[in-house]
């Protein structure tokens, strides 16, 4: 401060120099204090209520592109149907269950018992001929493989969201004769830690069997509120991996005791990262990996949830991490869901998630990548058909859908706005029917892809309250033989 004051000084200048002087001071004296008003959320603790720490892992997709979602050279027929349908064998996908593996490991590390994680994943990746390391999964390049020792109470076409909705509620009768039969026993208690990594859309998520394979988002706060009523537990957190992973928690209250973070806002895609060139696939989801690796470098026991956050947020660099809820919670130190064991040595990641992707281009973006290491002529050529065949798929579904919806309006502008414009969901009554209707039409387990229509019909019941008519439409105009592998 005296450099300040002694600079360029001349004569005379002193008492005029005083006030600036004294601006620069209060102007310090503010920001610091704001900066501290603003790093508080991190700084403090919130004090434990004890209990115990249960724990729910979910992931919701299936075959090896999703590994994260591969798709190898000659996954994709290039047989063509009448109707524009190509039938092919998809490599089973795997970045979601990479991802929900690695976060069992954290939470049995960390002294969660088995008898209080319950896990949900179709389980079709460690054993698949596709994978060049058989019984292994792993989530970072050169990483520990994640899948040893992982508990499976859901697998298969149990993973569905009937059974995660039942799960969460402790209806054990509603799952008899499906898998472990595990469901949530907290009280009031105890804490709970959610995680699900899957795809998603506006206003819901996707899962990979069920006769509606869509969990809404209306569903979701509803079951989480119910908890709340039935003190189903003290406190309960949930971070959420999903494209538009932010429009499942709008109607969250704050009040219950809550706290939820996403992958991505609303109205953007959730990104995959760190490309495996053995594997030829994604390892891992960038907000996942972020959250999971920032727990295996840091002592969790007085790390808070904002914190985590934050370092998850900075990671994330193309979507935006968002919070709902009672915010209150962050808080408390990551211990409080992930486990009260500290680990004695620290993993330490070299790496950083910086190779992005959004989510539903994977597919795409293997075969690119196969493409630039193709060693012949001849494979060089097969890729780019397969990356041709694919656009096409792609864009005879987006032709399809935007034929299914030209009819609800003579306004063109109202109609280009429908078939363009990502936004919220308005009536979400008339979005679950529709959406089920729309996956009686493209199944969405065979066609991923599907699922970057759906804004297009939440838009669409805006326009016309009239579900039956939109469904009509859709009926009207479903290809026979149904289309499979458009991802």
């Amino acid at each position: 401060m005296k450099q300040l004051l002694t600079r360029s000084q001349k004569p005379g200048m002193a008492n005029a120099s005083f006030p600036l002087v004294l601006a620069v001071i209060v102007t310090l004296i503010t920001s610091s204090v704001a900066l501290l008003t603003t790093s508080n959320e991190h700084m403090f603790v919130r004090k434990s209520d004890g209990g115990r720490i249960w724990a729910v892992i979910v992931a919701g997709s299936k075959e090896y592109y999703n590994y994260r979602h591969q798709v190898r050279h000659g996954a994709l027929s290039n047989h063509r149907s009448r109707s524009q349908g190509i039938s092919g064998k998809v490599r089973p996908s795997a970045f979601p269950q990479a991802d929900a593996c690695h976060a069992y490991q954290i939470l049995h590390s960390h002294g969660i018992p088995d008898e209080r994680i319950i896990v949900m994943m179709y389980d079709d990746i460690a054993d698949n001929e596709m994978n060049p390391t058989p019984g292994t999964i792993i989530n970072h390049p050169d990483g520990e493989d994640v899948y040893r020792g992982v508990k499976k109470d859901y697998t298969g076409e149990d993973v569905t969201p009937d059974t995660f909705i039942s799960v969460l509620a402790g209806h054990k009768h509603a799952v008899e004769g499906r898998g472990s039969g595990a469901v949530l026993e907290s009280s009031a208690n105890d804490h709970v830690f959610v995680y699900f990594a899957d795809h998603g859309a506006p206003g819901l998520v996707a899962f990979p069997a069920g006769e509606d394979p869509f969990l809404h988002a209306g569903d979701l706060t509803s079951v989480l509120h119910e908890m709340a009523r039935q003190k189903r537990f003290s406190k309960l957190v949930f971070y959420m991996e999903a494209c538009e992973s932010g429009s499942m928690f709008a109607n969250l209250s704050a009040n219950i005791n809550v706290f939820a973070m996403t992958a991505a806002n609303s109205m953007e895609s959730s990104y995959a990262c760190y490309y495996d060139s053995d594997r030829q696939t994604y390892l891992g989801d960038t907000f996942s990996v972020s959250w999971m690796e920032d727990t295996d470098e840091e002592n969790i026991s007085s790390e808070t949830i904002n914190r985590q956050y934050s370092i998850a947020k900075a990671k994330t660099t193309l979507s935006h991490v968002q919070r709902f809820g009672d915010l209150r919670l962050g808080g408390l130190t990551v211990s409080e869901f992930q486990g009260r064991r500290q680990r004695q040595e620290l993993i330490s990641y070299s790496r950083l998630p910086t190779d992005q992707v959004p989510s539903h281009d994977v597919p795409l973006e293997i075969l690119r990548r196969k493409l630039e290491s193709a060693p012949s002529k001849a494979s060089r050529l097969a890729i780019r058909r397969e990356i041709g065949t694919l656009l096409r798929k792609r864009k005879a579904l987006n032709n399809l859908v935007d034929t299914m919806l030209k009819n609800l309006t003579l306004d063109e502008s109202i109609y280009l706005r429908m078939i363009t414009e990502v936004s919220d969901v308005g009536d979400d009554g008339c979005y679950k029917e529709v959406t089920r209707a729309f996956h009686q039409c493209v199944k969405f387990n065979e066609n991923n892809y599907a699922l970057r229509q759906l804004f297009k019909f939440a838009n669409a019941c805006k326009v016309s309250s009239d579900h039956e008519l939109i469904i009509t439409q859709i009926e009207l105009r479903c290809p026979n033989p149904r289309w499979t592998g458009i991802h």
